[in-house]
């Protein structure tokens, strides 16, 4: 009855699933792990397939002979007997024994020991020790290790002999080519197909025709998109003059190479540098400081607080800058003759805020356009990611809860101690944690496998048990939702791919933004109706027109956009046969939308359709 009541108490493992019925978000993670289920099984039968081939390969060439004596000078399992005066310090041991508190590591050089014929770790004697090896090589656990003592193997009952067959290594390189290569990648298609058709269901798409969807797409990237803005031109002389030095190319060259080199000085503090050297660094950090700080007071002065403090970059820079000047006030108080233990905490605080200087870096970002769409598809997978590191965090709580009940009491040993351990659910979580990330778990296995007669009757584990709980926890783990998580960022990058192929891409959309600056330095969102020629010759293909287009085919290409917003659409397309042109201005979103509505020759359904 006690085992049926420890079963029923691991089933509540289970309950943290209610909590993905309260969030949408996670609730799409899991339904695209749920429909690629069958997809999963399907690869996994192949990959068990792979598998199971190599295991019988390796049964027949390994069975039996990864064995060793003790005492390396015997060569047969016959004579490893009686005992020996032991001359290497800490040789292989079995797993059982390692694992094991009541025995001691290896032996002591110069010392008597008995004799024994040992199993490596590895073993092929069976079908299901074969595959669980299979597995722990696919995860990339010390199967060097592994090879080269299947490359030392003789024949059974045989001592292993240095490289005695070395043709054997190409039996584990063909396997880690084929699964871990090949096969394993499979999840990551798999996973990513399922997510991404799951999350076309969420958002509509997949009711959407291709033409459709472009242009779904091209509204969400102009909605994205506004007016930029530059500031105004100040009235005073000596402004005007620090303006135009602020917005300079040939100043913000200089800045982005300070940036660099700042960056550079900071990388080059090393432990037990000289005193001369630390004072250099320290003067080349405080010559960038003040330039820094410079340029912040030149950007203020010539554009006022407002309108500095508008612009993000400009507010990550102030800050920056807020804490060098403290790094500076801080250093010079510090007295290293008379350190104390303030003095230690404020040298730790510098260390802090000269690493924090490093964000600085992020201002070069604005200068690379590949770079800021990398950084614009991390910005969109944030919500998906973040619903997917939670799903995972719970599988995590799941699987910590059961080991938690299963290896709580084991004894600890070599590979279950202080820091790696199922006896609270704190240390069962970070536990588990190293394992999803492949560190080491298949000696976590070993550890909570742990059986008599190396431990005591209420402290012993499941050899078996812990096989099957680490193998199941690795495939749910490390290949479906490491590789869910995969899937987030691909299914953007994919999206990236999708918006560069469109008739207006988000090229088209800067350009058409840089060109309205032109016409719109204050970014109000409106021009006047006159500068629309400009403005369509500036933009070029396929918002406007080539640079040396006639009037007619301007008032072509006006009345094929028909200057006016589409029937049927909402937000900034709101209304019907609304007019454009309003007291002689267009607006900037209006303009916009109508070219590429003309572009992409979209049909638009009426508003009394169920689609519209």
């Amino acid at each position: 009855s006690l085992t049926v009541v420890r079963t029923i108490r691991v089933l509540r493992v289970l309950r943290p699933l209610l909590l993905l019925g309260h969030f949408e978000g996670m609730k799409l993670i899991l339904e695209s792990v749920i429909k690629s289920a069958l997809s999963i099984v399907n690869v996994l039968l192949l990959l068990m397939f792979v598998w199971l081939i190599f295991a019988i390969i390796g049964m027949n060439l390994f069975s039996g002979k990864l064995y060793y004596c003790t005492d390396e000078n015997i060569e047969w399992r016959s004579e490893c007997t009686g005992t020996f005066v032991a001359t290497i310090e800490n040789p292989i041991v079995p797993r059982k024994q390692l694992a094991s508190p009541l025995t001691p590591i290896g032996h002591m050089p110069d010392t008597l020991s008995r004799r024994e014929w040992v199993a490596h770790q590895s073993s092929f004697d069976n079908i299901f020790e074969a595959v669980f090896t299979l597995n722990e090589i696919n995860s990339f656990q010390e199967w060097p290790n592994t090879a080269w003592i299947a490359v030392d193997s003789t024949e059974v009952n045989q001592s292993p002999q240095e490289n005695w067959n070395l043709p054997l290594v190409l039996y584990f390189v063909l396997f880690i080519t084929l699964s871990q290569y090949m096969f394993m990648n499979l999840f990551i298609g798999v996973i990513f197909t399922s997510f991404q058709q799951v999350k076309a269901k969420q958002v509509g798409k997949h009711k959407m025709s291709r033409r459709q969807m472009c242009w779904v797409h091209i509204c969400q990237m102009i909605s994205n998109s506004k007016p930029l803005t530059i500031p105004a031109l100040p009235p005073s002389a000596i402004r005007r003059t620090l303006y135009r030095a602020v917005l300079s190319s040939r100043v913000d060259v200089f800045v982005s190479l300070c940036i660099v080199g700042n960056v550079v000085t900071l990388a080059l503090t090393h432990k037990g540098e000289s005193a001369d050297q630390k004072s250099n660094l320290q003067l080349v950090n405080t010559v960038f400081t003040i330039i820094f700080m410079a340029e912040a007071v030149i950007k203020i002065v010539a554009i006022n607080w407002a309108q500095y403090w508008h612009r993000g970059w400009n507010r990550l820079d102030f800050v920056l800058v807020a804490l060098s000047v403290f790094d500076l006030v801080i250093i010079s108080n510090i007295d290293a003759p008379k350190m104390n233990e303030s003095a230690f905490d404020s040298r730790t605080t510098v260390r802090a805020m000269q690493a924090l200087r490093v964000l600085r870096v992020f201002r070069l970002v604005r200068k690379s356009v590949q770079v800021k769409q990398l950084f614009e598809m991390i910005k969109d997978s944030i919500g998906y990611f973040s619903n997917a590191v939670l799903v995972y965090m719970l599988m995590l709580v799941m699987f910590s809860i059961l080991a938690m009940n299963l290896f709580g009491n084991v004894s600890r040993g070599s590979y279950l101690h202080d820091r790696a351990n199922f006896e609270t659910f704190g240390s069962s979580m970070l536990t588990l944690f190293r394992a999803a990330s492949s560190d080491d778990w298949n000696e976590l296995s070993y550890g909570a496998g742990l059986d008599a007669p190396h431990c005591t009757a209420d402290s012993c584990g499941s050899f078996w048990i812990s096989k099957f709980f680490f193998f199941v926890f690795n495939i749910v783990m490390a290949l479906i939702f490491m590789n869910l998580l995969a899937a987030v960022f691909l299914e953007n990058f994919d999206d990236i791919e999708m918006k560069a192929k469109y008739k207006v891409n988000t090229d088209d959309i800067r350009k058409f933004q840089h060109v309205w600056l032109f016409f719109d330095p204050s970014g109000t969102g409106w021009i006047s109706l006159r500068d629309v020629p400009a403005l369509l010759r500036d933009v070029g293909p396929p918002l406007g027109v080539p640079r040396r287009a006639q009037n007619a085919e301007i008032l072509k290409l006006v009345r094929s956009a028909k200057l006016k917003v589409p029937n049927g659409m909402s937000g900034p397309l709101m209304g019907e046969a609304s007019v454009l042109v309003k007291s002689n201005s267009v607006g900037y979103y209006d303009l916009i939308f109508a070219l590429a509505w003309r572009v992409c020759g979209v049909t638009v359904r009426p508003p009394s359709s169920p689609l519209s």
